[in-house]
């Protein structure tokens, strides 16, 4: 039955949130389709963007509105 749940798990190919990352800041990281648009919706979690910083390839090229 745990081998069963276990298998379920690592096969669901969904998006992935934790809550170990960065500095400072929230540390709240989410990985996922987009699934609106006007906001950041992500597996159906609207994000506020207002001072997000935006990194890409480890370069920040930005910050949110």
């Amino acid at each position: 039955t745990l081998l069963l749940a276990l298998l379920l798990i690592s096969c669901s190919g969904g998006g992935a949130s934790s809550n170990s990352g960065g500095i400072g800041g929230s540390g709240m990281t989410s990985q996922g389709s987009v699934s609106g648009f006007g906001s950041i919706i992500v597996n159906g979690t609207e994000f506020d963007t207002t001072n997000a910083r935006i990194i890409v390839e480890g370069q920040e090229i930005g910050i949110g509105d």
